[in-house]
């Protein structure tokens, strides 16, 4: 059996459309948390606009 290569995502971050209802919102959230309880790694939350812009959350933290 052949190794799978290592991915890096330390520096990964979660960009989301604006409209998010409740529960999607949740959904990126509990992503998050879970990622940085299993590894000490945050990742940042971004929306990305109309524009096609990314921009960072102003919610970064749901708790």
């Amino acid at each position: 059996m052949q190794s799978m290569p290592i991915i890096d995502l330390t520096q990964a971050a979660l960009w989301t459309p604006p409209n998010l209802s409740s529960p999607e919102q949740k959904a990126v959230e509990l992503l998050r948390r879970e990622v940085e309880r299993r590894t000490n790694v945050r990742w940042p939350v971004g929306v990305r606009t109309s524009a096609g812009r990314l921009q960072p959350s102003r919610k970064q933290d749901g708790r």
